[in-house]
């Protein structure tokens, strides 16, 4: 009792003479209710092969191949998604009808009834030496299976693809126009409601998938030095509904910095946004003036023509709240703080809800103004038989959009009735630090790192309302992402 997707092409036999050239798609399989898996082999999935064709014209030097791509799940029993997607590669541009040599999805139930579904022909895979955003090379097909494996397919219809791409001047064009300089961007995406960031650190997820490249310009004056590039960067999306946060920021090398030239803009990349084959496209500038960061705020609730994109400067808020390395702490016992955050609320908005744990559970979720929280603040230090055990957690807060916005810090002890503190009372003792950055941790500008203050020691067993190490620190944003913080103790 098994189910099978197959990605294949036609035979090389049966590709028409004047057929020539690459093509090539992925194969991805996922399965409801096992986030972030892909073919997992823990719900009986093996994935075998690379999908791709090439055909070149009598040249002694190429074979020509057609080769496949599979997954099968043994003991099928819940609802698949199967996604075939187009794979670009620059062989593509090597001829114009490559994308006449489509890939097939075959769905099978135990060997016997096969289900086919096939990509469109009438599309470019590239225009202009670059990836066509506008090739709609993605097939969803969804198969819900019942304990018998009784399984029955059906493609997606209403499917929203987006593709992002950092691109830059080519080398041929930098050089006739006198390009020069280098740059450096990345880009990287998170959906709303939902963990987890798509970026060169996490090339795929079920949702999402970002290529390997760099999006890195280089010409320098000294032409033909062999170290001119030009190339791109991508993320795409293969069914976009929902709400996402795409971020292009600099991702300059140190020991690049000294070339960069900010005073040519067209070393600084072009963003091109496709949704659902529609092409927009975006820089560092806005309104005049330009920014390191900026987000692309995209919101498809519908079809392609309800997407709504809002391109906005990167002001996002990351907060750190952390005790210190085995190293720096000198006392024994246990201590544990937590963070939460509140944002005032604007005339008419509704920003009432609290970005923090939520019934002692780490990730509190998504607040309605995009704040997400993470881990848990506890640092315990033992000695027992003479042997020094030492654990510590961190915990985070991302406030993604910050821009005039204000915002309330607040860190508090964590009492339980079973605290170890009950048995080491020197753990008030180790102190916490919330640090503050805009646009990154250690990356970006620090507003601050905070400590929390200590006036009495906490009454073994019980929660003594002399102990205090509550502590707030109010943040303040305005439209340029200019903010201060303040420290209220």
């Amino acid at each position: 009792m098994y189910l099978t997707g197959v990605v294949s092409f036609p035979t090389i036999e049966d590709v028409a003479d004047d057929f020539v050239g690459y093509h090539s798609n992925s194969l991805q399989v996922t399965k409801e209710g096992e986030l972030d898996t892909i073919c997992g082999s823990d719900w009986g999935c093996v994935h075998e092969g690379y999908a791709w064709i090439e055909k070149w014209p009598n040249d002694p030097d190429w074979d020509d191949y057609s080769e496949s791509e599979s997954a099968t799940i043994e003991d099928a029993d819940g609802k698949y998604t199967f996604v075939m997607q187009h794979r670009p590669s620059d062989y593509e541009t090597y001829y114009d009808d490559d994308h006449n040599m489509v890939g097939e999805l075959t769905i099978s139930v135990n060997g016997g009834t096969e289900y086919t579904y096939s990509q469109p022909t009438d599309v470019d895979t590239h225009v202009g030496g670059y990836v066509n955003g506008a090739y709609q090379g993605t097939v969803i097909v969804e198969v819900q299976c019942d304990n018998n494996c009784d399984c029955v397919p059906t493609r997606k219809q209403d499917i929203l693809p987006i593709r992002v791409e950092i691109r830059y001047p080519s080398v041929e064009s930098a050089v006739t126009n006198a390009i020069y300089g280098y740059h450096r961007n990345a880009i990287s995406v998170r959906q709303v409601g939902r963990e987890g960031v798509c970026s060169k650190d996490s090339l795929l997820t079920q949702w999402c998938e970002h290529d390997e490249g760099n999006a890195e310009f280089y010409n320098g004056l000294t032409l033909d030095s062999g170290y001119e590039t030009s190339t791109t960067e991508s993320i795409v999306i293969p069914d976009a509904h929902g709400n996402y946060w795409f971020r292009v920021e600099h991702d300059i090398p140190e020991d690049s910095v000294d070339y960069v030239n900010l005073s040519d803009r067209r070393t600084t990349g072009t963003v091109h946004l496709w949704i659902n084959g529609v092409e927009s496209e975006y820089t560092h500038e806005i309104n005049g003036s330009y920014y390191d960061t900026f987000d692309l705020k995209v919101e498809c609730n519908g079809d392609s023509s309800s997407c709504v994109i809002n391109q906005q400067i990167g002001c996002e808020i990351n907060a750190r709240l952390q005790f210190p390395k085995k190293a720096n702490t000198a006392y024994y016992g246990y201590n544990n703080n937590e963070m939460s955050v509140t944002k005032e609320i604007e005339a008419g908005g509704n920003e009432t809800d609290v970005c923090g744990p939520v019934d002692g559970v780490k990730e509190g979720g998504e607040t309605s103004w995009n704040c997400i929280h993470e881990g848990d603040a506890r640092v315990e230090k033992y000695e027992h038989t003479g042997s020094v055990t030492f654990q510590r957690e961190e915990e985070y807060v991302t406030i993604r959009s910050a821009l005039n916005g204000g915002f309330n810090f607040t860190s508090n002890h964590k009492y339980t009735v079973n605290d170890d503190e009950t048995y080491n009372t020197d753990g008030y003792k180790i102190i916490s630090t919330m640090s503050i950055w805009i646009n990154g941790i250690n990356d970006g500008e620090l507003l601050g790192r905070f400590k929390e203050p200590v006036i009495s020691s906490n009454v073994t067993g019980t929660d003594d309302p002399n102990f205090r190490n509550h502590f707030d620190v109010n943040v303040n944003c305005n439209a340029m992402c200019d903010c201060e913080a303040q420290y209220l103790g």
